[in-house]
């Protein structure tokens, strides 16, 4: 039985394996898991991710061999992935709605509202953007900071 529900974003994901929150964003996203939170996403994020991560290798961040295991885990994780083109229309309004630059962002947003729940990614500039004018949106860095051993 699902007791909870979040939407993510690509950014967040990839905060999991390439980013400076990464101990962070791991802790929440183990909190969602054992806390049995269905984590969801528009089907897009896979696009995205692929695609970050593919720019990380082509800049030399990221071997070859580095790539295909993170791609692994990520093809791993638990995420219900929600086909994007359910999405395109409440997507292209939210995108007018707030002024956005392209649609991307708005997906996600889209999902968020559909599902009635926060948007949670490392995209300080997407919350900054939006405010209080659509969906909840919730940043990591704003999670506390996980707990160091000596």
């Amino acid at each position: 039985m699902v007791d909870s529900v979040v939407c993510v974003d690509a950014c967040l994901i990839a905060r999991l394996f390439v980013g400076p929150d990464d101990a962070r964003t791991w802790e929440l996203f183990d909190t969602w898991t054992a806390q049995g939170t269905l984590i969801c996403a528009p089907s897009l994020l896979v696009y995205e991710l692929t695609d970050a991560l593919y720019r990380y290798h082509r800049a030399g961040l990221l071997s070859q061999a580095t790539l295909q295991l993170v791609i692994d885990a990520v093809e791993s994780l638990p995420l219900a992935l929600e086909p994007f083109t359910t999405l395109v229309k409440p997507a292209v309004r939210l995108a007018s709605t707030l002024g956005l630059s392209s649609t991307y962002d708005a997906y996600y947003l889209a999902l968020a509202e559909r599902l009635d729940t926060e948007l949670w990614t490392a995209a300080a500039r997407l919350k900054q953007r939006v405010g209080d004018r659509g969906p909840r949106i919730r940043l990591v860095s704003e999670t506390a900071a996980p707990h160091r051993r000596p």
